[in-house]
């Protein structure tokens, strides 16, 4: 109500206005409301709705349970929500019976009042009921997200289901008392504020003691991780009651045969002289390498031998015999025959050893023949069927390997290897009656794994509680294959159902070992895959109907299919799940683990697939083939259509070979390399060509290709040639194709760490027959001789064959003496004689490998500098001939050497002989990469500068990426409306809210920021502004001023008279603004508005912080109700006899004060201001506190100023642009002068009205301000007004952006404000750039006066006000560090120099003809900003216009367009360019530095897409890429400056250069997010980016809540780290003062860079060593490994961390006692790990280099430098190679200090 109609209603009543004042029931209920009594209103409020929704809750939960989890939390939510209602209707029945209509109207106020003034208070309040009956759970909560996807799946987990059930429960919960608390109150329903107590109550999921009785007491479900563990002992405790029963039965039966059974008591008799399968492998490999190596030495020696014969004869033929030179010669011969003799009698040792070995063998044999039988006859008494027994001599070689593994001796294995044996042509088994896989690791493939998993699904899914799951399968096991022959030529039911779920869960392993190997790895493959994942399960739900155009294959695949993908999302049971299902399991049996599988109990996989017979022989190859005929004949007479009547393989006819080739598990091979092979042995050998002629080899490759020739049969046609010597004239090249042909294997007891792991050459075989390397041959018998064959498939590029002679033997030889001298050795003096013999032997035997075998003879040595200089001291020194001759040839660039041996073709490989050298297998069996990440140094290694850029403008949520989302607020009032009328009025009101925020910001610029930049140069101390605020309170009150303030005012030079007439002069033009616009204040003594006075004494009054506390309570009850008398009494004195000011009007006054805590009126949504709304008022008492300073008044004279002109300027603009204004302010229902206008017709923007008889016609007025959402959010947004929590959070993040933010984020605005210039400049504007540096001081201050620029920069994106001393605390230290950063500098020059920029463009283009399209947009862009008529400009610019400015109002219309072109280019931060949430609300203290981006897209899609879509011009989009990436590369480059730190990604030159298309888009994408291109766009491309590179963001288009986000990761992780190297024993302070200098690292961008550039620079250069390396590896397509949660912990052990990097060796003998009493700790009496954990001490690994300790390591060594000097880095490369080469030097002497001290150590306790 107005003071006008209160003063009417007085009058009609009878009564003085000037005595008495009238107040509504809604205004005195709501002045009588309390926060402590809105609490008890809201809970007695929700007493009905809360026991209704409670019961509706339980009712419908238990209704929609029927349903599943969705339906019974749907049924919790709409129960919750009818039973609020109807709790509420009882609520309100009572209370009408209860109560008068006096008291119902009383409660209806109190409650009105209530939801008004404490809205926030009163919501919690009539939420907190509820949480005596539900509370949040974190584990629930964290499982909704999967249960919302899972869930048209299918596939919830235990956890997730109930996370469903508690969400729509404690949703419907809170939404009902919400709901039935609006009913109760009789108010029209608010749907969002239901939404958002149905939100809250979504996060009241458990049930508290008093709610279980209600719901039930159902224990939380396990999370999958928990069930997992176990398990295991749930399933051991279930199973061993049925072992029970079973074992005494067997126990029984074992007795009874065990007086029979004496091989126990004879295998611990002969235990003594058991060897092992090692033991035997190495022996026989031993001998075998002896032998062989004897047999070279034998060579050698005879060839020694020769040679000195000859050399002897020679010189006997020149000197005669009794010549010294004769006789020397003669005696080397003599013991050269001596030496031949040595070795022939070691090679008979040898061949006798051999000899004694096989025959041991044979002994062996023929008693574990005997063993066998034994153990077959008492098998036979047991179960009457007979077991097949193996040949002796496998099964010798399987007992001796099971019994290594099992502990026991291998007489006792062969009974479990016989056993096994019988099993063995089963893959895996699915144990029905114990739900478990066992696996055979020979025969296993990648699928079978899969393949019996999904048998244990099935029988889970049919016994599941999904009705339509368990239909699903019984049609799959009865109907699906109904008309199959097959499965009707089975017997019983049982066998027809296996064979059922046989057909589906063989193609269904396939399938899911494909999706778990070939996982998508984007986030749109991701999303893809899960829609095809849901349409499968709807299909499934519909009973997979057939498709129109479905084959049978084809639907029969998708069935498999659906069972793949509930296979791969099935969730792990719970323990209680599993009870129950191992009870329905129709077999009550579990087995020891070590039966063959049990008939009718289990599903396996058979190579020929079905059920089969364990005593059946396996089938041959030619058996299988029929059994496939014979399916496909089957399937093709049910089937018609796929029998093909010409004869010609069909689609089906390769389907079926396709599958005989699966059951046969041959490994896929390409035809096209079988096809290169057999073309290359046909060229090299006559015989082969004649058989295999060009037409046979075509006709084959076209069997190979339909399916109807295996690959295997072709390799073994292959297979004949490469067995055989290879030509003389066959080049390595070919021969490595031969051999890639091949099906090639490796025998090794490590099978499963070579397959993890990879090989490592330069350790295996270090004895072989030709040197160490790893051994493959095409015989998988021979390889299974060396342990578990591993298949491999090869792609050699050139092989050395060691059974030939070399074509042209001079090239050959000079090629490999040269190579040997690059690598460091010296070459033998006898190089000439030994080249000669080879010469002679060749032409003598072309068939002789004696000019391969001598390359090892002419190595003499090694040069230790050209060693060291080829990088690589220690291999470069090999340990034998051989060796060194292997090196020297794969230098060459052979792969490997080859030969013929023992009639089997064998290869030794120089590198990993797989198909891609780059860990794929690794990567395939361990699902990680070979690159390795060192975790404690990548933090370290962070790229600052990516990360400064990923926190200097967030963007903000990608699900709000609509026009409509990242509209701003003004943008939003400017849509509302339907018809064109309505539009009409929406726009001139927009356009007048964007005038006031615009006017706003020029205003406070004038007044608060001149003072701000005055006081720069005419200082104000703290004491002297209180004392000017006292000096100007008593004057203007006419007081005697105290002593102080006069004394300070009467000074020569003073600085409290200087500002008592500036401040005096600022109030007074404020007035005059007021008059000159028409505003008018209000007078209680004449009850209306009147033109208001002008008092050039004029201060305002207002109240001081701590008073306003007191006020409010903060400190007490007793402290505010002093507080309110003393002012109560001090108004009541300065009153005196004004019969006009009542003492009601003065509790009226108090209480406002108290309720808003601001000088606003009391309407909702005013930005009335009581200090230029109303005339001179009562005052604030003028009491000084015991320091002299104003004690109810803001005792500051500068706090005082900059407070009233932040309001001045809000509610001044705001009148002059709204109120003024007959149109909007009718449209908004904003009142003038204390009157409502009659409403606007076609107005979108409904008000509340009223209807008045005005001069005998009715008119309906306005009765309030509309409550439209867009014109509130206007009002929240311009206001700028925060309280509570949201206060705390936006000042946190302040203070946290404050230190995120420094010198380098103001040198990127720098440099990127001219990217975003350009696409409004033409070339034509150079000048204007120019010009723009040559004003700067001028464009300094005006930038400042037109409110662009701020002192306090971060007061642009942080603008608000506090009310506590400490929040204004934590302001100052955010201005502080602003400051001392250097970006409020850098950011305060980049607007002045945009300022100068835009005046200077403005003053070209109003000279520009109108057929430039470009400066006529530009302009017209300004206007818009501005306010200003560019076209004004153009008239007065145009010199033929006799229309003339004045200079002063040409530039300050040129100072308002540059000040346009400052908000364009950075941002106005304000309601002009961002939306709501962006400003207040939960949502901005996560979005509060997405602002510029925000606003940004909308810019850039207005001004950059809006030229290319309506005028066809692309200039602006080129000109901003373009400039975009310029900038961008200019940014990464003096970003690597600055930080002292390369950029962790690869740049884009480096991408270009190492052509890595990939790279280069990601670099190009980093660059444009640099520069903020297209705002939300670039940022989400660099997420997009950033994830295809392996890292992975914690939300998309970096949402991040600054506060949190510090207190949560960047303190928590150092602190956390510390404080548990604390608890290991690290130093106390000293921990914890590298945490804390961490912790400012981490946060403060500025102290980052001076760091890493005065005290880190060492570090910052191991750091970019490190990176140049790690850029290498990226660049050559390996990606980081994800880097492990638990990261190194760097204050842990610190003596360990220093002595491994210690330079020096005093150094280390400094730290190795303190190191070693760590690594004790840390072992804790364990004396395995204390040697282990002490090798650490001199095992460091080295991240600036690749290991050289591979020869592929060395290839890769080299590629790295030729990279570095590529890249043009050749210093740094030189220098990162000298740090490498000190370490590899320090190494040795690292390891020999550790090995010494720990002796010495030993030596003393000793003693």
């Amino acid at each position: 109500m107005t003071e006008e109609e209160r003063r009417e209603r007085l009058l009609r009543m009878g009564l003085d206005p000037s005595q008495y004042r009238y107040v509504t029931n809604e205004e005195a209920a709501y002045e009588d409301t309390t926060r402590l009594s809105t609490v008890g209103t809201g809970l007695k409020q929700a007493i009905g709705p809360t026991a209704g929704a409670l019961g509706g809750a339980k009712l419908g939960m238990m209704g929609g349970a029927a349903f599943g989890p969705i339906g019974a939390g749907v049924g919790g939510l709409v129960g919750g929500v009818i039973g609020g209602f109807a709790g509420a209707f009882g609520q309100g029945a009572i209370e009408e019976a209860v109560l008068d209509d006096a008291e119902e109207q009383a409660l209806a106020l109190e409650r009105q009042a209530a939801a008004q003034k404490y809205p926030y208070t009163s919501f919690f309040a009539q939420t907190a009921p509820s949480l005596g009956f539900v509370r949040p759970s974190p584990t629930l909560l964290k499982a909704i997200p999967g249960a919302l996807k899972n869930a048209p799946l299918r596939t919830q987990t235990a956890l997730q289901k109930q996370a469903l059930t508690g969400l729509g429960i404690g949703s419907g919960l809170e939404a009902g008392v919400e709901a039935g608390s609006q009913a109760l109150m009789g108010e029209e329903l608010d749907y969002g504020r239901i939404g958002l107590a149905g939100l809250v109550g979504g996060a009241l999921q458990q049930p508290t003691r008093l709610g279980k009785k209600i719901y039930g007491d159902t224990p939380r479900p396990l999370t999958d991780e928990e069930a997992l563990a176990v398990l295991p002992t749930k399933r051991e405790e279930i199973l061993s009651r049925a072992e029970k029963a079973l074992e005494e039965e067997k126990l029984k039966t074992e007795a009874r045969l065990a007086a029979d059974d004496n091989a126990t008591s004879e295998a611990e008799a002969s235990r003594r002289d058991e060897t092992t399968a090692t033991e035997d492998l190495e022996a026989t490999k031993r001998l075998k390498d002896d032998k062989a190596n004897v047999e070279i030495a034998l060579e050698k020696a005879q060839r020694n031998r020769q040679l000195l014969e000859k050399q002897t004869e020679s010189l006997r033929e020149t000197y005669g015999s009794d010549h010294k030179l004769v006789q020397q010669a003669q005696r080397k011969a003599m013991d050269a025959l001596q030496d031949e003799m040595t070795v022939m009698e070691r090679v008979k040792e040898l061949n006798d050893q051999r000899k004694a070995q096989r025959d041991e063998a044979k002994r062996q044999e023929a008693e574990v023949e005997e063993i066998a039988n034994r153990h077959n006859q008492r098998q036979q008494a047991l179960t009457g069927k007979a077991l097949r027994i193996p040949p002796s001599e496998q099964l010798l070689k399987d007992a001796k390997g099971l019994s290594e593994r099992l502990g026991m001796g291998w007489r006792r294995a062969v009974i479990e290897a016989t056993d096994r044996y019988n099993a063995e042509t089963t893959r895996g088994v699915y144990k029905l009656p114990t739900h478990e896989i066992l696996l055979n690791e020979k025969l296993d493939n990648p699928d079978t794994p899969f393949h019996e998993y999904l048998h244990g699904l099935w029988q889970v899914l049919k016994r599941g509680d999904d009705p339509k799951h368990r239909g699903l399968l019984e049609f799959f096991e009865t109907d699906l294959f109904a008309e199959s022959k097959m499965r009707n030529a089975l017997e019983s039911d049982t066998d027809k159902r296996i064979w059922s779920e046989e057909q589906i869960v063989e193609r269904a392993g396939k399938m899911l070992q494909k999706r778990m190997t070939d996982a998508p790895a984007g986030v749109m493959a991701k999303l893809g895959k899960w829609f095809d994942d849901y349409k499968l399960e709807r299909d499934a739900r519909k009973g997979f109907v057939p498709k129109k155009g479905d084959t049978s294959d084809k639907h029969l695949e998708r069935l498999a299919d659906w069972l793949a993908m509930r296979g791969e999302r099935q969730p792990v049971l719970q323990p209680q799940q599993l009870e129950l299902f191992l009870t329905q399991l129709p077999v009550r049996f579990a087995g020891d683990g070590l039966d063959s599988p049990t008939a009718g109990g289990e599903r396996y996989s058979k190579d020929s697939g079905g059920t089969a017979d364990p005593n059946e022989p396996p089938l041959t190859f030619e058996q299988q083939a029929e059994e496939m005929r014979k399916i496909r004949e089957a399937l093709e007479a049910e089937n018609p259509s796929l029998k093909n009547p010409d004869g010609k393989p069909t689609d089906a006819a390769r389907a079926f070979a396709k599958i005989r080739q699966d059951h046969l598990r041959l490994q896929e091979a390409k035809a096209e390399q079988v096809t290169e092979g057999l073309k290359i042995a046909a060229t090299y050998d006559e015989k082969f060509r004649k058989r295999y002629t060009k037409k046979v080899r075509d006709k084959m490759v076209s069997r190979i290709k339909s399916g109807t020739f295996s690959i295997e049969q072709a390799q073994k046609a292959l297979l004949r040639f490469a067995n055989k010597p290879f030509a003389n004239d066959m080049k390595g090249e070919d021969i490595a194709k031969v051999i890639n042909s091949l099906e090639m294997y490796h025998g090794s007891p490590a099978a499963k760490t070579i397959l993890a792991e990879g090989f490592k050459g330069e350790e295996l075989s270090p004895g072989g027959l030709a040197g160490r390397g790893i051994y493959i041959t095409p015989d998988k018998d021979k390889s299974v001789s060396y342990g578990e064959p591993i298949s491999i498939r090869t792609n050699f590029r050139s092989l050395l064959d060691l059974g030939r002679s070399q074509v042209d033997i001079e090239s050959f030889y000079n090629d490999y003496t040269t190579k040997a001298t690059q690598l460091g050795y010296t070459i033998s003096e006898e190089r000439n004689a030994i080249i000669e013999i080879a010469f002679n032997e060749a032409r003598n035997n072309p068939e002789s490998s004696m000019p391969v075998n001598a390359l090892e003879g002419l190595i003499d040595g090694i040069n230790p500098a050209t060693a060291l200089q080829n990088f690589n001291p220690e291999r470069g020194i090999a340990p034998t001939p051989v060796d060194i001759r292997n090196r020297i040839l794969n230098e060459m660039g052979y792969d490997g050497l080859t030969y013929v041996f023992d009639g089997v073709r064998e290869v030794v490989a120089f590198r990993e002989p797989f198909q891609k050298a780059n860990g794929q297998l690794q990567e395939y069996y361990t699902d990680q990469r070979l690159q390795k990440v060192d975790s404690e140094k990548l933090l370290e290694d962070m790229n600052d500068y990516q990360l400064t850029s990923a926190t200097d403008h967030f963007s903000s949520n990608p699900a709000v990426l609509t026009q409509f989302g990242i509209r701003s607020i003004v943008d939003s009032v400017r849509i509302v409306g339907q018809t064109v009328e309505e539009k009409a009025i929406a726009n001139r009101v927009a356009d007048a809210l964007d005038a006031t925020a615009r006017d706003s910001r020029e205003l406070q610029g004038r007044f608060i920021e001149q003072f701000l930049m005055h006081q720069g140069e005419v200082k104000l101390s703290q004491r002297d502004a209180e004392l000017v605020q006292i000096y100007m309170v008593h004057r203007r009150r006419k007081l005697p001023v105290p002593s102080e303030a006069q004394a300070a005012y009467d000074a020569p030079d003073s600085k409290v008279r200087y500002y008592v007439d500036y401040f005096s002069k600022d109030y007074t033009k404020a007035r005059d603004l007021q008059l000159g616009e028409g505003m008018k204040v209000y007078s209680p003594s004449e009850g209306d508005y009147v033109t208001a006075g002008r008092d050039v004494d004029y201060v305002p009054e207002t109240f001081s912080l701590l008073k306003r506390r007191e006020l409010q309570g903060d400190f007490g009850l007793v402290k505010q109700q002093a507080a309110k008398q003393e002012l109560l009494e001090y108004w009541k004195e300065v009153r005196g006899d004004d019969k006009a000011i009542t003492d009601a009007d003065l509790e009226v006054a108090l209480n406002k004060y108290i309720s808003k805590s601001v000088d606003f009126d009391s309407d909702l949504g005013s930005t009335k201001f009581g200090a230029i709304r109303k005339v001179q008022g009562l005052g604030l008492p003028k009491t000084l506190d015991d320091k002299g300073r104003l004690l109810w008044i803001e005792p500051s004279a500068v706090n005082n100023y900059t407070r009233y002109f932040k309001r001045f300027a809000d509610d001044f603009a705001f009148y002059k642009n709204v109120e003024n204004d007959a149109v909007v302010r009718a449209a908004l229902g904003v009142p003038h002068e204390g009157k409502h206008a009659a409403t606007l017709k076609d107005s979108p923007f409904t008000t509340r009205t009223k209807t008045e008889i005005i001069e005998g016609k009715e008119i309906q007025l306005n009765a309030g301000m509309t409550s439209h959402p867009a014109v509130q959010n206007f009002m929240k947004g311009y206001l700028g007004y925060y309280d509570g929590s949201e206060l705390i959070g936006r000042t946190a993040n302040r203070l946290v952006v404050s230190h995120w933010l420094g010198f380098m984020s103001g040198i990127r605005d720098l440099f990127t404000s001219y990217t975003l210039a350009l696409p409004y400049m033409g070339w034509n504007n150079a000048s204007a750039l120019v010009k723009s540096f040559t004003d700067v001081r001028k464009s300094w201050v005006r930038s400042h006066a037109k409110g662009v620029n701020k002192t306090k920069s971060n007061r642009i994106e942080f603008g608000l006000e506090t009310h506590t001393k400490l929040l204004n605390g934590l302001d100052l230290w955010s201005d502080w560090a602003t400051k001392y950063s250097g970006r409020n500098v850098l950011e305060r020059s980049t607007r002045a120099l945009q300022f100068g920029l835009g005046r200077a463009l403005v003053l070209q283009n109003i000279g520009a003809a109108d057929t430039d399209r470009l400066a006529m947009r530009t302009l017209e862009t300004l206007g818009r900003m501005s306010g200003v008529d560019y076209r004004t400009l153009r008239r007065h610019a145009d010199k033929a216009d006799s229309y003339k400015l004045s200079d002063a109002e040409f530039d300050n219309m040129l100072d308002d367009m540059a000040a346009g072109w400052v908000e364009i280019n950075q941002g106005t931060y304000d309601v002009r360019g961002v939306p709501s949430w962006t400003l207040f609300g939960a949502p901005s203290l996560f979005t509060s530095l997405s602002r510029w981006t925000v606003e940004k897209t909308t810019r850039m899609d207005r001004d950059i897409l809006g030229p290319l879509f309506n005028e066809g011009d692309i200039r602006p989009l080129v000109k901003s890429t373009l400039g975009a990436v310029v900038t961008g590369g200019a940014l990464t480059y003096i970003s690597q400056f600055i930080y002292n730190k390369l950029q962790g990604a690869p740049t884009l030159e480096e991408a270009l250069k190492a052509e890595n298309n990939d790279e280069a888009r990601y670099a190009v994408v980093n660059m444009l997010n640099q520069t903020g291109y297209f705002g939300l766009v670039s940022a989400l491309l660099n997420d997009w980016a950033r994830f295809e590179q392996g890292y992975n963001p914690d939300l998309p288009g970096g949402f991040v809540f600054p506060a949190l986000d510090f207190f949560s990761q960047t303190m928590m992780d150092p602190m956390a780290d510390a404080v548990r190297a604390i608890e290991e024993g690290a130093p106390v302070i000293e921990t914890y003062g590298k945490a804390l200098n961490d912790v400012m690292l981490r946060a403060t961008q500025t102290y980052r860079i001076i760091s890493q550039q005065a005290f880190q620079r060492e570090e910052m250069d191991k750091a970019n060593m490190r990176r140049n390396y790690r850029v290498f590896r990226r660049l050559e397509g390996f990606t980081d490994a994800t880097v492990s949660p638990e990261m190194g912990n760097k204050y842990m052990r610190p003596d360990t961390r220093e002595f491994k990097e210690a330079e020096t060796v005093e150094e280390m003998v400094q730290t190795i006692p303190g190191a070693l009493r760590e690594q004790i700790d840390r072992a804790q009496g364990r004396p395995d790990k204390l040697k282990s954990y002490v090798q650490g001490l001199y095992t460091t690994s080295d991240k600036t280099m690749p290991s050289v300790k591979t020869v592929e390591g060395v290839k890769e060594f080299m590629r790295y430098r030729d990279f570095m000097i590529k890249m043009g880095r050749g210093k740094d490369w030189q220098r990162t190679f000298n740090e490498w080469a000190r370490k590899q030097a320090m190494s040795p002497t690292r390891k020999a200090l550790v090995k010494g001290y720990v002796e010495l150590q030993i030596a003393r306790s000793q003693q």
